[in-house]
Formats: C-alpha cells, sequence, structure tokens
C-alpha cells in the first residue's frame, strides 16, 4: 500500500497539533499537582499554586500556619524566580509548536528546559517543606501531608 505525501503531511500536522495539546494539558496537571506552591502576597506569580498554598494555610493550626507562611515568605523571591523561569520555558514550547516549520531539535531542547526547571521548582518547594515540618506539630504535618505527598 503506497501512502500519499498528502496524506503524510496531514497526519503529521494531527500528531503536531496532539502533541501540543498534551502539553497544554500537563501544564495545566502540574499546576494544580504544585498546589502548595506560592506564598500568597499581591503581585507574585503563581495563580492555582497561590489559591492551593491559600487553602492549605486555612487548614494548618494556627502556630504552624505562622511557621509555614514565615518559611514562604523567607523564599518567596526565589520561588517566583522558579515559577516565571518555568513559564518562560513553557511559553518557548508553545512559541516552537506554533512555528510555521517545527524544529525538532529546538523544541525537544525546549522540553527539555521545561523538565529541568520544573524540577527546580519542585526542589525549592520541597526544600521549605523540609525546613518547616520539623517545626510543626503533629497535626500540622498531617495537614501537609495528606492530600500532597499520598497520591497515587
Amino acid at each position: 500500500m503506497t501512502v500519499s505525501p498528502r496524506l503524510l503531511s496531514l497526519l503529521g500536522l494531527v500528531l503536531v497539533v496532539s502533541l501540543g495539546i498534551n502539553l497544554f494539558l500537563g501544564g495545566l496537571m502540574l499546576g494544580r499537582d504544585f498546589g502548595g506552591g506560592l506564598p500568597v502576597r499581591p503581585g507574585l506569580a503563581g495563580g492555582g499554586m497561590r489559591a492551593a498554598l491559600e487553602q492549605l494555610l486555612k487548614e494548618l493550626p494556627p502556630d504552624d500556619r505562622a511557621i509555614m507562611r514565615d518559611a514562604f515568605d523567607g523564599h518567596r523571591a526565589d520561588i517566583v524566580d522558579r515559577v516565571q523561569a518555568l513559564r518562560q520555558a513553557r511559553q518557548q514550547v508553545a512559541r516552537l509548536l506554533k512555528a510555521a516549520s517545527f524544529d525538532t531539535a529546538a523544541a525537544t531542547a525546549a522540553m527539555q528546559t521545561v523538565r529541568e526547571r520544573t524540577g527546580a521548582l519542585q526542589q525549592a518547594m520541597q526544600a521549605v517543606v523540609l525546613q518547616t515540618a520539623p517545626l510543626l506539630s503533629q497535626a500540622g504535618r498531617q495537614t501537609l501531608a495528606a492530600p500532597r505527598w499520598q497520591r497515587p
């Protein structure tokens, strides 16, 4: 069976569009999953992460809430920088996917950058947890753990 060049071109376009949709949905899911993220203060980037942190802070016992807020405040600049770097990397992937001609090597490198920056953000967030956990009450640690570390 012979496949026409037109059909191959159409299939390639469908695959690129599918990849773009998957990256977009993956980004949305990552944003939701990193929901213990940014300090809640006016002017910070993060959207869903800020809302998730605010929800976490509301659930913590009052003494633990102050400890956790202070810890995030102490790392705010670093976390915001990492969120912005990740956002820029995702925007680069989007630009490459939208380009008139697709550059596989550039897209591969851009996606690697997204993975690296996602890891760097996770590392910063986990550093706050490690710094804070010994200072929290057992009830506070249980509140912190329940929705964030027990996902399958």
